[in-house]
């Protein structure tokens, strides 16, 4: 099985005739000088340049050199690295938004690094996380001290979640500085305490457990309850919970016939009648609301590399890979 260093650098080196034909030009920077790029995983990926107003859009495998004011952008099932001195990179999911405001380093040799995301993305430092100054703007969340391993969910009105696999991180809002520790999460829209999670560390299971409401299925039958991916009987079966299940309850329909619960690496809906739960202020969504559910086709092994912590595998989640 090829490692995800081998993947990497065969797409990489098989893209340079096709950044060429675009008009790109790439050199190669110094072992001492700053260097950021994008590299495309699949459609649809597309940058606009610092000063310009028509977006590039770039095929898989294509390399491309950004700098500061260049913004990546994701739709479909596009998916891009934007790398930072090679050993440091930032996955941008689709439906996804990254610019890059700063990238300098400073008389001390502490690399700055500041940037936007509209979106989800998963960043892994292979350096010192320590020796950067960096910030991350995403929607309500501030990460200003970041860790090897970490996912963010900048998604308003939807997902908004900053989680932390490996070491610890600072995310900052506007009227604190909160420590995560690896293995935890925090999402302020529901508080400010870091919760601690179970792998795989998904935000909609973060979310769950921040808004702290349990229910037990209490089928009269004995048969399973089905969870549906809507609220309404004509939604797909996704899955069926025993009797006596317990279940966290992430929120609930205008007219209260349905619940809302984690399911991988989404949500999923119960009726309501048979599920006992004691539960206030639940976030409410309209009436036959459906999930759109995260998912990407075609997953490289560079790529599980960083999604893995907080997706499962394409065996235990196959909703999310397909």
């Amino acid at each position: 099985m090829m490692t995800s260093t081998h993947v990497f650098s065969r797409v990489a080196l098989g893209a340079v005739l096709t950044v060429i034909a675009l008009g790109l030009v790439i050199t190669p920077a110094r072992s001492q000088d700053l260097a950021a790029a994008v590299m495309v995983l699949a459609d649809e990926v597309l940058v606009l340049r610092s000063g310009t107003r028509e977006e590039l859009a770039l095929p898989p495998g294509a390399v491309a050199p950004i700098g500061p004011g260049d913004r990546v952008r994701t739709t479909g099932n596009g998916r891009a690295f934007v790398t930072f001195q090679q050993i440091n990179r930032l996955l941008l999911l689709p439906d996804s938004t990254y610019e890059l405001v700063v990238f300098a380093q400073t008389r001390n040799d502490e690399v700055i690094l500041e940037g936007v995301l509209s979106g989800i993305a998963v960043q892994q430092f292979g350096d010192d996380p320590a020796r950067w100054a960096y910030q991350l703007a995403a929607a309500r969340h501030n990460v200003t001290a970041p860790s090897a391993l970490f996912a963010v969910w900048a998604q308003p009105g939807e997902l908004e979640a900053v989680i932390s696999a490996s070491g610890s991180l600072t995310v900052t809002t506007a009227d604190e500085m909160i420590a995560v520790p690896a293995g935890a999460g925090v999402a302020t829209r529901y508080g400010s305490t870091p919760i601690l999670l179970e792998p795989p560390l998904h935000a909609a299971q973060l979310v769950a457990l921040a808004i702290d409401c349990q229910g037990v299925i209490a089928t009269t039958d004995g048969l399973p309850l089905r969870l549906r991916q809507g609220a309404a009987l004509d939604y797909p079966i996704v899955d069926g919970l025993e009797s006596g299940a317990v279940v966290n309850i992430a929120g609930t329909t205008q007219n209260e016939l349905w619940y809302r619960i984690p399911f991988q690496s989404g949500f999923g809906w119960l009726f309501r009648r048979f599920v006992a739960a004691d539960c206030s202020r639940l976030p409410r969504f309209p009436d036959l609301v459906g999930e759109e559910t995260e998912q990407i086709e075609l997953v490289t092994e560079a790529e599980l590399d960083l999604l893995a912590p907080f997706y499962g595998s394409p065996s235990t989640n196959p909703i999310f890979y397909r």
